[in-house]
């Protein structure tokens, strides 16, 4: 069986790339959390950050020449093309993060499971609503009932808090 060569591109930074800035964010935020939150974060954290230059220092090495001589608005093109849909969800989840901490766990957990389900062509309005509403649900029973975790408030869900 003849041996295939690993061929590495720019686009293949991108999930790496993801990871690394988690990986400085955690880092960044650690302090204050018990020790093995610190310990076990804090390693997995170095371990994106390698893996990041890993991938990065290969990408240099198979596309030595190709790599270094392509303009970047032509990389930034074809990483775009190639991951669009990695790219999109990546932005619904960050716009989720920056509104959960707004407008609290519910409105934001029910308007990205819709948007991200339509986006993806799951079904009509309807169906991802109601897929929207029971993830939701769902995820209120799983970390606030069970698993005693504080959801972000809001105005809702402290009125909804003080009736358990």
């Amino acid at each position: 069986m003849a041996k295939k060569s690993v061929q590495w591109a720019p686009g293949d930074l991108l999930v790496p790339g993801l990871g690394m800035l988690l990986g400085l964010y955690y880092l960044y935020t650690v302090r204050g959390l018990p020790f093995l939150a610190q310990f076990y974060g804090g390693a997995l954290s170095i371990i994106c950050i390698l893996l990041f230059l890993v991938a990065f220092f290969m990408v240099l090495l198979k596309n030595k020449g190709k790599f270094l001589s392509v303009k970047l608005t032509d990389k930034l093109a074809s990483i775009a093309v190639t991951y669009k849909n990695l790219i999109i969800l990546t932005a619904f989840t960050a716009l989720f993060i920056a509104l959960i901490s707004i407008v609290g766990y519910f409105v934001a957990s029910f308007f990205f499971v819709v948007i991200t389900t339509s986006y993806l062509r799951y079904g009509d309005l309807k169906k991802n609503m109601k897929v929207g509403l029971i993830v939701t649900l769902v995820g209120f029973v799983l970390f606030f009932l069970f698993l005693k975790v504080d959801l972000p408030l809001d105005f809702i869900t402290a009125k909804v808090k003080g009736v358990f």
